[in-house]
């Protein structure tokens, strides 16, 4: 079994708890997080409902993915066009967790 090292970051909200833990990630130069807390789905934001996307520029794709995981809540779906398989702490269950690249500077 694998133990994974986590940082305590004092976080007042999901948002707050996933924004500072993927910018944490090395390589990782900008972070947006976007959510849909109702249970209808948003046509601003494109997301689904009980759903929320972070966009990220540099870093990692794993390590992100695992940032996203140890900080989001229960039963609020991740989106975005990366999606990496991860096992839980216990290394039981694989579990998909999504996020959205942010092209790297001079990409439109």
């Amino acid at each position: 079994m694998n133990t994974y090292m986590h940082t305590y970051t004092p976080c007042r909200s999901t948002e707050e708890c996933i924004t500072s833990a993927v910018s944490l990630v090395e390589g990782v130069t900008e972070v947006v997080y976007v959510e849909n807390g109702t249970w209808d789905y948003d046509y601003v934001t494109l997301l689904p409902p009980m759903s929320f996307r972070v966009a990220v520029r540099g870093g990692k794709k794993k390590a992100i993915a695992r940032a996203i995981w140890n900080n989001k809540t229960v039963g609020i779906m991740s989106c975005g066009d990366t999606e990496v398989t991860i096992k839980d702490s216990y290394e039981s269950i694989v579990w998909n967790v999504r996020f959205q690249r942010i092209p790297k500077g001079g990409e439109s």
